[in-house]
């Protein structure tokens, strides 16, 4: 007979979110619609400007850039989204990025790494970086 003070052990499973995106950090210090315009030349998109992204970080309203394109042939959406503000970053843990190129719909007919090794060949780009969603704390607030 069991005793009454014994519980059933229950194992607690953390859920892993599976993100439906790609994302490349880049460091630039080239100005955002600069960096759109190179993008642009360089992989034959046409990124345009769309309405800021908006986040309340403590009590503080944070505003940030972002520019889209859609290649309706592939069905890929891309959002390039300046990832710092005067007050703060969009993405605090990853503060070497001034910009973070986020890929969905589709992506996976998107080469990640070729798409990198372009990228860091713009002459203003300083570097650019495979960005892991699921490791990132601040990830939601890329989700839009």
């Amino acid at each position: 007979m069991a005793k009454s003070q014994d519980k059933p052990k229950i194992k607690v499973q953390q859920l892993k979110m599976d993100y439906h995106f790609l994302l490349v950090g880049i460091s630039s210090t080239e100005e955002d619609y600069k960096l759109c315009w190179h993008l642009n030349k360089l992989l034959q998109l046409d990124f345009e400007r769309v309405e800021d992204l908006e986040i309340l970080a403590g009590d503080k309203n944070l505003t940030f850039a972002v520019f889209e394109y859609e290649d309706q042939e592939i069905e890929v959406f891309y959002h390039l989204i300046c990832n710092k503000h005067p007050l703060g970053l969009l993405v605090p843990e990853e503060a070497k990025a001034d910009y973070i190129l986020k890929i969905s719909g589709e992506y996976e007919m998107v080469d990640r790494a070729e798409l990198i090794k372009k990228i860091r060949n713009i002459q203003p780009v300083i570097t650019a970086y495979a960005l892991e969603p699921g490791r990132m704390k601040s990830v939601d607030n890329l989700l839009f």
